[in-house]
């Protein structure tokens, strides 16, 4: 096989841990077509000064197997990519993709982590020097005087 070739076992995306959605088949009864023209009402909607967010939820779950699609073949730009699907950088469909791609919940997997690594960035923030660390110490001690001693509840 020829090095450029996009079908190159080489270029062949594979999913990354946790990926269960990776690259999901078309939703019955849908086509490239009929999602597309549904990705396009997106951005119609989401120019309207007030978009419908059960409408924008509904298409963006619909339109899932397309985005992914184009995502992993056509690597776009992230500039391209907001022109395409707009709604994609709302917080609430950042956190719907999330669980769209890993059926796991976002938030709950970030403060989850952030609970684990609480006492090791306390530590980091104690060491800081220089105006940084002067900051940090003031929001320490306000933790410290507020008695504060459990941040992770």
């Amino acid at each position: 096989m020829k090095r450029g070739n996009q079908d190159s076992p080489r270029n062949v995306k594979k999913p990354k841990r946790f990926e269960i959605n990776f690259l999901p088949n078309m939703p019955s009864g849908e086509n490239e077509s009929s999602m597309e023209s549904k990705r396009l009402e997106i951005v119609e909607e989401m120019k309207k000064r007030h978009p419908s967010s059960t409408l924008i939820a509904q298409y963006m779950d619909i339109t899932f197997s397309l985005r992914r699609k184009e995502l992993v073949e056509k690597e776009p730009s992230v500039k391209e990519t907001l022109q395409r699907w707009p709604a994609l950088f709302r917080e609430s469909q950042i956190i719907a993709e999330f669980n769209r791609i890993t059926s796991k919940n976002l938030k709950q997997e970030f403060f989850s982590a952030l609970d684990k690594h609480t006492s090791r960035f306390l530590e980091v923030f104690e060491s800081k020097k220089g105006t940084t660390g002067k900051k940090l110490s003031e929001f320490l001690m306000q933790m410290k005087s507020a008695n504060i001693t459990d941040v992770t509840a």
